[in-house]
């Protein structure tokens, strides 16, 4: 039974997990799922605290003028950086 366990634990936490293509938009919102550039999230959002971004994702900047200034707060890694492109 230990080795069931084991085998199942093993393949939960193996499995690779894939970088994210998301994107914002200056009339993106938090609500939104950022899975494109219709369902943007904000910028605000997408480099705050509470943003979903993760290692080695990538964050697609729709067209427009993003008014104000803005800080990053996400964190990437040297292995796996967030991205972020226009």
């Amino acid at each position: 039974m230990r080795l069931k366990l084991f085998f199942i634990y093993f393949l939960i936490f193996s499995l690779p997990t894939y970088a994210a293509k998301k994107y914002a938009s200056p009339t993106g919102s938090s609500s939104n799922s950022g899975n494109s550039v219709i369902d943007a999230w904000s910028l605000s959002y997408a480099l705050g605290a509470s943003s979903p971004l993760n290692p080695g994702d990538s964050l697609m900047l729709a067209d427009g003028v993003y008014p104000g200034s803005y800080t990053s707060v996400i964190n990437g890694s040297v292995a796996n950086p967030i991205k972020i492109m226009a």
